[in-house]
């Protein structure tokens, strides 16, 4: 269950009915089950939310938030990945991000056997990849396959900061007038100093404030181009990213693409390796 000093901390799990998913109040760890939600603290479960509301399973370690608790599921088929939240209290509400937006329109279907509800909208503004949430509770989300940047504020107001793959854009299309508009962040996270660290298929940024910072850029191993001449790029589809306090990053990737220890060798040149070639870390 976890780890304390040097030894290994097993605690029993409050529910024996389900297999929960673990995830992070803070530094307490937390089980979420389909309709109950236990906190750990001092080796005792103590429920922090209780109701009728089916909570969606979540792939990613589910995260709570003030009064949110955040759930990324799985999707279907390795896509399709949709980013959920319970706001508890007295009335506790479960949101879908895309819904949340207000720019998916209810549309219905009629098939053989009866009528059916699509929403639709911006396309791929359902699929999130990666998340995160700041000290000042706004949500910063990757969707539609990193070529989408959104922000949510602790009120509900949305704003967008990456709008098809570009961070110059107006209402109908993307500024050309900058050279190099692609920019693809499908990970996101926080850093201590209110700058955020996110990651694509172009490379590593630091975002603080307006200010989008291209730290590295990535390509592939052999200088190939593609069929309009522009680079081209690896498609390792990053979910998640963390800095590390050797100055190297780990990187992990959607679709069975595994985890990667990004690192700067001693000629100076950045060189990526998966993690799994590392030494093994045994206690």
């Amino acid at each position: 269950m976890g780890i304390g000093s040097e030894d290994r901390i097993a605690v029993p799990l409050p529910q024996e009915d389900e297999i929960p998913d673990l995830g992070l109040d803070g530094e307490s760890l937390m089980a979420v089950y389909s309709k109950t939600i236990y906190r750990l603290t001092d080796r005792t479960w103590t429920p922090i939310h209780s109701g009728d509301i089916l909570l969606p399973r979540s792939g990613l370690p589910p995260q709570r938030h003030g009064n949110m608790v955040f759930l990324r599921d799985e999707g279907m088929r390795l896509s399709h990945k949709r980013l959920w939240w319970l706001t508890m209290g007295e009335r506790p509400r479960l949101r879908l991000l895309s819904r949340d937006t207000g720019l998916f329109v209810p549309t219905v279907r009629q098939t053989p056997y009866a009528e059916e509800v699509d929403l639709i909208g911006p396309p791929g503004w359902e699929e999130t990849s990666s998340y995160c949430v700041t000290s000042t509770g706004d949500l910063w989300a990757c969707i539609a396959n990193g070529s989408f940047l959104l922000r949510r504020s602790q009120e509900g107001w949305y704003s967008i900061a990456m709008a098809n793959n570009a961070v110059r854009f107006g209402r109908e299309s993307v500024d050309s007038s900058v050279p190099d508009h692609h920019v693809s962040v499908s990970a996101i996270t926080t850093l201590h100093d209110d700058t955020f660290l996110l990651t694509g298929n172009t490379g590593l940024y630091r975002l603080k404030g307006n200010e989008l910072v291209q730290k590295l850029a990535f390509a592939g191993a052999e200088p190939q181009t593609g069929p309009d001449r522009a680079p081209r790029r690896l498609n390792w589809h990053p979910t998640s990213v963390l800095s590390l306090d050797d100055g190297s990053y780990l990187i992990g990737c959607g679709s069975g693409r595994g985890v990667y220890l990004l690192s700067r060798g001693d000629d100076g040149h950045w060189s990526a390796r998966f993690a799994e070639q590392g030494d093994p870390v045994v206690w």
